[in-house]
């Protein structure tokens, strides 16, 4: 694609967002930080993003959240913590699809109050032979939360929960796969928001725009019922064709999808220079397939992204990177994200903590 054609196809997207929002937003007060330890495990929790990011001496957690419940026989999901920000309650979800839902998440202090305690699984007789779950999310407008599950026979797909909010304590949720026909497989990412489910699969079957065919990593764009075949974003422009993880992160504000790679794109048509973090506007989803990121953050010695968190309605990126298989107790923090700053380096919480999940509540003031 020519330097001219990328300016033209980002234009359109950006008119076509535009003329669905009622305006953006760029704001960085009032955000919250969860993060999952695994070490522990434990929730710990900063109130004020802005105030721990400026400080010249990085302070300790305001919060430690606890239950022996947050000990399962599997550790949590890459990215497998999602906030309901409208009916105030935090999800985790385990690799092995036990899900705990804790209510009441903002005013919890210290031990987790067992009332506002809730574990429930996905379908164990519906899995993917080997099954391991992934990236969590939650769409606070329709209250329906979302899930990664990726087999040992290569196939991945995403299960949607409806009313998650309504499962009680040892229940079991029903399988309610999206339908995607490109066969997706290999690893997924996935973000929500707005009524709309947006996907990222490491392969699956081709894709055919106009007269070319792509293959390898894509973006989805759909329903909790359905992917729609022509929302898909693939090819060498993308940044994405180098990669083989990817979580999603979703700013409902300016309508932007963020995407983070294990591998950003050095190939000689994207423009992109091996960063890990590329972002879309909503909008060139369902224009043609090998789009051009809007903008891209990082380079190729930022390192691999293995989950990231925004807060929908503020201006905040956080990544989450790993050692071996392990987590990091040094995050990413982009303030700004559109602005195209460099990350800041935040080394969080008790020594040797290892950060699986995130969340960003930017409900405050």
């Amino acid at each position: 694609m020519s330097q001219t054609s990328r300016i033209l196809t980002a234009l359109a997207a950006a008119l076509l967002t535009l003329g669905c929002t009622g305006g953006s937003s760029s704001s960085t007060s009032g955000t919250a930080l969860y993060l999952f330890d695994a070490t522990a495990p434990e929730i710990l929790v900063w109130k004020d993003l802005g105030a721990t990011a400026s400080a010249a001496t990085t302070p300790s957690a305001d919060l430690t959240l606890t239950s022996s419940a947050l000990t399962q026989t599997a550790s949590l999901a890459w990215g497998g913590m999602a906030l309901d920000t409208q009916r105030n309650r935090l999800y985790l979800l385990y690799q092995n699809g036990t899900v705990i839902r804790i209510d009441q998440i903002r005013s919890q202090s210290g031990a987790i109050q067992t009332s506002n305690l809730i574990v429930f699984t996905l379908d164990s007789s519906q899995r993917l032979t080997g099954s391991v779950f992934g990236q969590l999310a939650l769409d606070s407008q329709s209250d329906t939360l979302y899930a990664c599950e990726s087999g040992t026979s290569g196939n991945s797909r995403i299960w949607a929960v409806a009313n998650p909010d309504s499962l009680t304590n040892g229940s079991t949720a029903t399988l309610q796969a999206i339908t995607d026909t490109q066969s997706p497989t290999g690893a997924a990412g996935v973000a929500a928001g707005q009524n709309a489910a947006y996907a990222y699969f490491a392969n699956g079957s081709q894709v055919i725009s106009g007269t070319t065919t792509y293959n390898g990593p894509r973006l989805r764009k759909g329903t909790a019922s359905a992917f729609d075949p022509n929302a898909t974003i693939i090819g060498g422009d993308t940044g994405l064709d180098q990669s083989t993880t990817g979580s999603l992160a979703l700013d409902t504000a300016n309508n932007v999808l963020f995407v983070g790679m294990d591998a950003g794109s050095t190939s000689t048509s994207s423009p992109t220079g091996g960063a890990p973090v590329v972002a879309f506007q909503t909008g060139q989803f369902g224009l043609s397939a090998n789009q051009t990121p809007t903008f891209w953050l990082g380079n190729s010695s930022t390192g691999a992204i293995k989950a990231l968190a925004h807060p929908g309605i503020k201006a905040w990126l956080v990544g989450l990177q790993a050692s071996g298989t392990n987590g990091t107790q040094t995050i990413l923090v982009w303030k700004a994200p559109a602005s195209g700053v460099s990350a800041q380096s935040l080394t969080l919480g008790p020594s040797g903590s290892q950060y699986l999940g995130a969340a960003l509540d930017g409900t405050g003031s």
